[in-house]
């Protein structure tokens, strides 16, 4: 059962501090969720959503971290060099470097989550973290956030109750 005291909110506010329109639009999704519905409609309707739900202010994150460039999801098949592209544009200043992804190569048969802990691993080596938050689809929301934003963002997300996010340099075991 989500929390009530607007951890959503704090966790919006942490992931990002210059925009305050985010933590405003996932705030609209918590205490008046019709009228985010309303105006949201067209992003909520590419998720089979169109009425208010109880995780509506996790999906409003998702969605409104998305629109602002900080995510990007990767579907359940997304070919690897697809992640590395999509990865790419979330690093600080787009920091692409033509030999970044070389190795992965070798992972081309790989589908994303056989592929997120190595590229977490890399990535860490730069001080980033790839995190994924989980909103119970066959889908990856995927962000990249300095190692020292990942502690807090995962207490936030507990403390909130609508879900988790995950860090994939220790990512889940996988039930089979």
């Amino acid at each position: 059962m989500p929390g009530a005291n607007g951890e959503i909110i704090e966790l919006a506010r942490w992931l990002m501090a210059a925009d305050p329109s985010l933590a405003e639009e996932v705030h609209l999704a918590l205490v008046s969720p019709d009228e985010y519905v309303r105006r949201f409609q067209q992003p909520l309707h590419r998720r089979g959503i169109e009425n208010p739900r109880s995780d509506l202010p996790w999906i409003a994150l998702v969605n409104e971290l998305q629109e602002r460039g900080r995510l990007h999801e990767l579907d359940w098949k997304e070919a690897p060099e697809d992640v590395a592209w999509k990865t790419d544009h979330m690093l600080p200043d787009r920091a692409m470097r033509p030999d970044r992804w070389a190795w992965l190569a070798q992972w081309e048969d790989k589908l994303p989550h056989e592929l997120l802990s190595a590229i977490a691993a890399h990535l860490a080596e730069e001080g980033l973290a790839v995190l994924t938050i989980d909103i119970d689809s066959d889908s990856y929301p995927l962000m990249v956030l300095p190692v020292g934003q990942v502690e807090e963002c995962q207490r936030l997300a507990q403390v909130a109750g609508y879900g988790t996010i995950t860090d994939w340099l220790t990512p889940p075991t996988r039930e089979g």
